[in-house]
């Protein structure tokens, strides 16, 4: 669930694990590897890119003014 002007909401125990890049012989990327388990609870994950605990939420939305705008040619970005 998408809050206002806040998080998303995982509800329902999603399972949540951190990716890695494998890089190949020829320095590319070349498959993605299962990382750490970060979450299998409900949670909140950051949309406003300012959390010191990505992907977590951590209330940053709050102190740098997040707010989600909408217009007619969809959502947009913003700040306060």
């Amino acid at each position: 669930m998408i809050t206002k002007d806040g998080p998303i909401l995982v509800l329902g125990g999603l399972p949540i694990n951190r990716q890695i890049i494998g890089i190949g012989k020829k320095c590319e990327p070349e498959k993605w590897i299962k990382g750490e388990k970060l979450s299998d609870e409900q949670c909140t994950l950051c949309r406003c890119g300012g959390s010191g605990n990505k992907p977590f939420c951590d209330g940053a939305h709050a102190k740098i003014g997040f707010i989600k705008l909408y217009s007619k040619y969809g959502a947009i970005i913003g700040f306060q």
